[in-house]
């Protein structure tokens, strides 16, 4: 695994994030995780042992409103639910919109078939 990502992972465990080791691609969890958050060295040992170099970061008091879709008319139907977003990221296929205490933000995009998924730390896909 690249020292710049063992560095990047060294640096948030030791801020007290929860590391997630990640397969497919990234996008899919290597362990059952609910209600656990496993040390830096079980995160490390668990993503050599399946040649991963992908992780991912536990969400708390956060939510991430995934918009897969670089439509302006997505984004707008976001704010206009969420609210502005503290944190916008660009991502390949859209945008990562991040919102603070997601306790008020409760809606299931995919329902209306929208291609967008809610993610906090006790929810996955709402």
């Amino acid at each position: 695994m690249a020292d710049h990502i063992l560095a990047e992972m060294r640096r948030l465990s030791d801020a007290h994030f929860g590391l997630l080791p990640l397969g497919d691609g990234g996008k899919s969890p290597l362990i059952g995780f609910k209600g656990k958050q496993i040390s830096f060295g079980q995160t490390q040992a668990i993503m050599a042992k399946h040649g991963s170099n992908a992780y991912g970061v536990r969400l708390h008091n956060l939510a991430v409103v995934d918009v897969d879709d670089r439509s302006q008319e997505l984004f707008d139907i976001v704010t206009e639910r969420c609210g502005d977003a503290a944190v916008q990221v660009d991502t390949s296929r859209g945008r990562h919109c991040w919102f603070e205490n997601p306790k008020s933000i409760r809606f299931n995009f995919r329902t209306e078939k929208l291609p967008i998924d809610f993610k906090t730390v006790s929810y996955t896909h709402l």
